[in-house]
């Protein structure tokens, strides 16, 4: 997405560092990041992070960790859906300049 998605990148990751809880409490940040909360990754990896530290793995642990599965495999996914649609994208117009130069040689 060149410029566009580097942007749209770096806003996520602003939301993410605002809005999970691991640099001011919860219950001190705007509503906005309170809704944002359980829809950002980095809010179970914050919740995982902490158990690991305490040494406690307690049922919060595995939740937040399963979570963190589930984004990957989604994520993980649809790069890989996104990949092959642009490669079939990059070969069509390949053909279509390749055959353009076989049109124009035989004139």
């Amino acid at each position: 997405m060149g410029d566009l998605g580097k942007l749209a990148a770096l806003l996520l990751l602003i939301l993410q560092l605002t809005s999970c809880g691991g640099t001011f409490p919860m219950e001190t940040l705007p509503k906005f990041f309170n809704v944002l909360y359980p829809f950002m990754p980095m809010t179970y990896s914050v919740k995982v992070f902490k158990d690991s530290i305490s040494g406690v793995i307690t049922d919060e642990f595995w939740n937040s960790f399963i979570i963190l599965i589930i984004f990957f495999v989604v994520f993980f996914v649809a790069t890989i859906l996104l990949s092959i649609f642009k490669k079939r994208k990059a070969d069509k117009k390949t053909i279509v300049v390749s055959n353009e130069l076989d049109s124009d040689e035989l004139f």
